[in-house]
């Protein structure tokens, strides 16, 4: 039996104390020992040990962790890595006991942990030259509530550009008692005031200011707001702070998480567990978060439905070696639900020589790209499994470009940008984690580098940086302009809405600034719902923030507020239409094979209401040998042709179903029309360009997404082919250019006239 304490994913609290009794009553039973890879009398064997990162970089000097993960008999996974014994190759680096590499000499070691007989695969640590050039603390200027905390971190920039994670390892100082900060980093608001919060390595040191406020909590919104998740899974819960001036926080580890009903599910309240819920029984249970005397809530129901499919994405990607590539795994079940599966499932590639796949926490899925070739990228969870091909090239990186272009925005707000690389074979790939980010006048922006928020600048004061995105010695730039532009207005769209029970409206808040320009503010506005029995609405960020839930019928008005503007609202009515029936369209189209196709879910309601459930429906495909279909986050309902032949692509939502046809042939790309053609628009305006693909066999395809864009005069006007905005010009100054898109060799285009 293996220790059961110790395995991955299980959760600390009181249902730890029927499987400790367990536990005891198993072990009396069983009989000790048992050579090779044997952990009981049970019969199960340690089979294989995985050592992660597979191929990490670190400068002289520095350290890096290693973990060990057990792979046993009956397919069950278990941390090893204080039990197993490190060794490393070479004199390059040392590793200890605990699997704590450092850097001894420039060079490379191959890191090896062994259990018994059981030797694991090696990974290979590189250690260079590079020598401290700078260290990066962020986030960049965050404030906080008054008791409240926030997790800093420290990158460390070398001479090669290179960089490395150095929270553990930097010594923290809060330069006021303001904050104090932990060893790793944690920082605690003790009074009102800022306070520069410093890390320190290596001789050099690097500093934020943290401003703590006297705002004290008013309310705390639990989402996700109603989940359903299959029994035997998890879910992730947040926790949003709402204080008295209106700002918000993410309290999901300072919250004390219970559930109502623990028999049905259970929630974590220690490090790698805070508001992750699993699942025990079916039947429904609440799921609370409470800070003192302030309480949220949201309902949490189990359902007994099993998995039926994996859907891995992107499908069949395709990158240079070197790179990496996250993968994604959505579980479809029984009942039609979906769910993100990536850290649950295994991962594993038919071609570790070509690309390694992580099953470790924190970057489970996540793919290493080692030499030219191909691979097939596995996501098992149980006896279902799902995979895609990744197609590694020897395409080398020619271009680096940075969208947005010349952009202009207020002090205070920040801006995401991406870094798209353009390779030798005309391929468009996301370099945005990948590549170093820098800016010309820190005083005036910041950009993070920090994972997860890579590319996110951040205006400090009036002035122009320039912002720069490095990549294997190429470089990419965009110019920044920071105003003192100040919000003046804002207004919520919809206005008015209606929709039926049990679905979903998403609002956005588009403010209104003294320069007359306008900004999307959705994510720094507070939203709310006056009638929380006829809908709630989201404040968690990203995709879900502004995203309204209807659980009653009725109205409520929608609020959002910010700051010294106050509010603005809309109404929402839900109804009790029922769904009739979904409408996938495009209906019955045809593309060539590795081309993408957006299908859209149109659901009629009983009222003869419509509503788009493209987001909300469980998408499938009849033949994934013929089309893969998406149910990730943002690209719901994409269909990816991967053979030849035809499939039924269907839309499920609440037990109702809208299908159509996919046909995939062999075609060649013959032509490109670039639309509108010819267009003329003022300086400081944008034109969004739509690629169109002339392919053997008749068929005509929107390839916008997929073609490289160029501009030939980038004082008139430059293109995008960031990965939301593709194909966006923006006009710079007056004068003609010539916009043109181009993928395997074809080339199309069109005259943009840009008028003063």
């Amino acid at each position: 039996m293996k220790e059961m304490l110790g395995k991955k994913g299980m959760f600390p609290g009181l249902w730890l104390l029927p499987l400790l009794v367990f536990g005891v009553v198993l072990l009396a039973g069983c009989g000790g020992g048992g050579g090779g890879g044997a952990v009981g009398g049970n019969g199960i064997t340690l089979v294989a040990i995985e050592v992660s990162p597979t191929n990490p970089s670190i400068a002289l000097g520095t350290t890096w962790q290693f973990t060990a993960t057990g792979v046993y008999s009956d397919t069950t996974r278990q941390d090893l890595t204080a039990s197993v014994a490190w060794s490393s190759s070479t004199a390059a680096a040392t590793i200890t006991a605990a699997g704590l590499a450092t850097g001894a000499s420039s060079g490379t070691a191959s890191i090896t942990a062994t259990s018994g007989s059981i030797v694991s695969n090696s990974a290979t640590l590189t250690v260079t030259a590079g020598t401290l050039a700078s260290i990066e603390v962020s986030p960049t200027n965050p404030t906080i509530a008054l008791g409240t905390t926030r997790q800093f971190r420290a990158v460390a920039i070398f001479s090669d550009t290179t960089k490395q994670d150095i929270t553990a390892s930097a010594s923290w100082s809060s330069s006021t008692a303001a904050a104090t900060i932990t060893a790793a980093g944690l920082a605690t608001g003790a009074s009102s005031g800022t306070a520069s919060i410093t890390a320190s390595f290596g001789g050099l040191s690097g500093a934020t200011t943290l401003t703590v406020t006297a705002a004290t909590l008013a309310s705390i919104e639990v989402t996700p707001t109603n989940p359903s998740i299959a029994l035997g899974t998890t879910r992730q819960f947040t926790a949003i702070g709402v204080y008295t001036d209106n700002t918000t926080q993410n309290l999901t580890r300072d919250v004390i998480w219970s559930s109502d009903n623990s028999g049905i599910a259970q929630i974590g309240n220690a490090e790698g567990s805070y508001g992750l819920a699993k699942s025990l029984a079916t039947g429904t249970t609440t799921i609370k978060a409470t800070s003192g005397s302030v309480q949220g809530s949201a309902s949490l129901t189990v359902t007994s439905a099993t998995l039926e499919a994996l859907d891995v994405t992107p499908a069949i990607p395709s990158i240079p070696a070197g790179l990496k590539q996250q993968f994604l795994a959505t579980g479809t079940f029984s009942d039609g639900t979906s769910k993100d599966m990536t850290s649950e499932v295994t991962w594993s590639s038919t071609n570790a020589g070509v690309a390694t796949v992580s099953n470790a926490a924190g970057t489970s899925g996540l793919a290493t790209t080692l030499t030219q070739g191909t691979a097939t990228i596995t996501a098992t969870f149980g006896n279902i499994s799902g995979s895609t091909l990744l197609t590694v090239t020897p395409a080398t990186i020619i271009d680096i470009e940075v969208d947005p272009s010349n952009l202009s925005i207020p002090r205070g707000s920040t801006q995401q940008f991406t870094a798209a690389g353009i390779l030798s074979d005309d391929t468009v790939i996301d370099l945005t984690p990948e590549v170093t980010w820098s800016s010309s006048a820190t005083e005036v922006v910041t950009v993070s580098n920090e994972t997860g928020f890579e590319g996110i600048a951040t205006a400090i004061a009036p002035g122009t940086a320039t912002i720069t995105a490095v990549y294997q010695g190429v470089i990419g730039s965009a110019t920044l302009t920071v105003t003192p532009a100040t919000l003046v207005s804002m207004a919520i769209t919809p206005v008015t809405s209606s929709i039926a029970l049990g679905t979903f409206q998403k609002y956005n808040a588009i403010g209104t600034y003294s320069d007359s320009s306008t900004r999307d503010i959705s994510d720094s506005v507070t939203w709310s719902s006056t009638s929380l029995s006829v809908a709630v609405i989201s404040n968690a960020g990203g995709e879900t923030n502004g995203l309204a839930t209807s659980v009653g019928v009725g109205s409520t008005t929608i609020k959002a507020t910010s700051g010294s503007i106050g509010s603005n609202s809309a109404t929402l009515t839900v109804t009790s239409a029922t769904l009739q029936s979904i409408t996938v369209t495009p209906s019955n189209t045809t593309i060539a094979r590795k081309s993408t196709q957006q299908f859209t879910a149109t659901g009629i309601f009983s009222d003869s209401s419509e509503q788009v459930l493209t987001m909300a429906a469980t998408w499938s495909s009849s033949a994934t040998t013929v089309a893969v279909i998406s149910n990730a986050s943002n690209s719901q309902g994409l269909a990816t042709g991967v053979g030849v032949g035809s499939a039924t692509i269907t839309a499920r939502f609440g037990g109702i179903t809208g299908s159509t046809t996919l046909t995939v042939i062999n075609a060649t790309l013959q032509a490109i029309v670039v639309t509108p053609i010819n267009p003329s628009i003022p300086v400081n305006s944008s034109q969004q360009f739509t690629a169109t693909g002339s392919f053997t066999g008749g068929v005509i395809q929107d390839i916008t997404k997929s073609v490289k864009w160029t501009s030939s005069h980038k004082n008139t006007a430059s293109v995008s082919n960031g990965f939301n905005t593709r194909g966006l010009a923006k006009a710079v100054g007056a004068g003609t250019t010539t916009i043109s898109a181009t993928k395997s060799g074809i080339n199309g285009g069109t005259s943009l006239t840009v008028t003063p």
